[in-house]
């Protein structure tokens, strides 16, 4: 078990492996739909926007911004999802955050 654990966290960053191998175990598949699930929607705004305020970044506007999170990871997370639940939790969760992506571009530009 320890080495399963193991193999299925080294393929959870989203930066290094989009997509894990083949034999993914589905014990994978869920935590790391989870872990894309919980990026996403209102509570995935409120952490972009926390994170970005702790590490000193401006909302948009720099290259070091937080709407830029949005653009490189966030609006292309549903894409990466293994299971049918998770695609069916997203599609809402994407629903508003793509309206809120919008709204603030608005009124920034």
């Amino acid at each position: 078990m320890k080495d399963k654990i193991t193999y299925i966290l080294s393929y959870l960053s989203f930066c290094k492996y989009k997509i894990s191998p083949e034999d993914f175990p589905i014990e994978g598949k869920i935590v790391s739909d989870a872990d894309r699930l919980d990026a996403i929607g209102a509570i995935g705004i409120a952490r972009a926007f926390s994170y970005g305020g702790s590490h000193n970044r401006k909302m948009y506007g720099s290259s070091d911004f937080t709407i830029k999170h949005f653009d490189e990871k966030l609006l292309v997370l549903d894409k990466y999802l293994y299971l049918e639940e998770s695609k069916k939790i997203a599609a809402k969760r994407m629903k508003l955050l793509r309206q809120f992506y919008k709204e603030f571009k608005q009124e920034i530009d």
